[in-house]
């Protein structure tokens, strides 16, 4: 009898010892771990403007506008043959089809409102159908560019851009950009309207580039630019 009452009080002291250490864990553990108990809320899908929450979404819609940009890629040559523009970037969302086109050969033209009207219905031709488009025109070349800086290196007919005026990111490294032109690219110098050709840009020149508006975030950066104009006098 004896060794079952102390047998019995070991036990009911290690459940003792075992409470009072889970109430020490709990009162003076990490944060982590005093949290770690408590459930998180769930996430709350709160929609961007513009944007259809997940659960919005039209599915049958969405494989309806990407069928639709599917039959308009095969039709790039065309659109370049009859308006001698290019198509820089197509997509589909939602809600619509997303299409930026720029003006090829003569790479400084604008694009008229009248154009990107025949340009859009000749879109709805070749879907057999309308639908909600979104049509961009990138136009060349005013501004500041997109790039700009001085000519640091040049390689394999490309040229690398350095600002040491601006900071890459939060690095100390300046901005720095390889440029590549288009196949209708032209140089300039900044007061002529004389286009040059490619080998008269040179190391230490400052230039600005305007690109087709698709950048690759590597360090150097690459671009390719339908302009290059030198701005030293």
């Amino acid at each position: 009898m004896e060794s079952y009452r102390l047998k019995n009080c070991n036990r009911w002291l290690m459940l003792l010892a075992a409470l009072l250490l889970s109430g020490a864990v709990a009162g003076c553990g990490s944060e982590s771990a005093a949290t770690s108990a408590v459930p998180e809320p769930a996430p709350v899908h709160q929609p961007m403007e513009g944007i259809p929450a997940p659960a919005q979404i039209d599915r049958t819609k969405v494989a309806k506008l990407a069928e639709i940009q599917k039959k308009l890629s095969s039709h790039f040559d065309e659109l370049h043959k009859t308006y001698s523009i290019q198509v820089l970037l197509i997509g589909s969302g939602a809600e619509e089809v997303m299409m930026t086109i720029r003006s090829v050969n003569d790479v400084e033209k604008k694009i008229t409102e009248e154009e990107v009207e025949r340009i859009r219905q000749s879109l709805f031709a070749y879907a057999g159908e309308t639908f909600p488009l979104k049509l961009e025109v990138r136009h060349c070349c005013t501004g500041s560019g997109d790039v700009t800086g001085k000519i640091k290196k040049i390689e394999n007919e490309r040229v690398l851009i350095v600002d040491e005026t601006k900071k890459n990111g939060n690095t100390d490294d300046p901005v720095a950009v390889w440029v590549t032109l288009t196949e209708d690219g032209i140089v300039t110098k900044k007061g002529s309207g004389e286009k040059l050709s490619f080998d008269k840009l040179a190391e230490g020149q400052q230039v600005k580039a305007w690109s087709t508006g698709i950048m690759l975030q590597s360090y150097p950066g690459k671009t390719s630019a339908v302009k290059i104009e030198i701005t030293d006098s």
